[in-house]
């Protein structure tokens, strides 16, 4: 009838949501939606992938501020509330890091795009770095 479940329901969104004359039946093929909603995911994932890029960028750069901060206190009391603001770095980073694989794939859409495979390469360098060194502090001080 339609094709995959997807082309169905994306048909049945069209007819529902579809606001035009009745009598004019010129209504987009699920080709043309699939064609318009592929050119919309390609920029868009871009976007994305230069926003996922940033945050990395700038993980590791307040990965460095927490670093130099615990590094440089002189008290301990000031050590250990920067040691705590690691760990809870860590514990929003980490799970993040894994669930996208990004250490592995690096930005895929942006490699995809761009053809550059050299940016994919140096997103998982930085996401690499950045869980080896959050790994690194998050260990147990002795």
């Amino acid at each position: 009838m339609y094709g995959t479940t997807g082309e169905r329901e994306m048909n049945m969104m069209m007819d529902d949501n579809a606001v035009m004359d009745t009598g004019n039946q010129n209504t987009p093929s699920t080709f043309q939606v699939n064609r318009i909603e592929r050119a919309s995911l390609k920029s868009l994932g871009v976007l994305l992938g230069r926003c996922a890029e940033s945050l990395l960028i700038l993980a590791s750069l307040q990965l460095r501020l927490f670093v130099r901060g615990f590094v440089s206190s002189e008290k301990r009391v000031v050590g250990d509330i920067a040691k705590e603001r690691i760990d809870e770095f860590a514990l929003a980073l980490l799970p993040a890091l894994e669930h996208t694989e990004i250490e592995t794939m690096g930005v895929g859409c942006k490699a995809m795009a761009t053809g550059d495979n050299e940016k994919a390469d140096l997103s998982k360098n930085i996401a690499q770095n950045l869980r080896e060194e959050l790994e690194r502090l998050c260990q147990p001080i002795h």
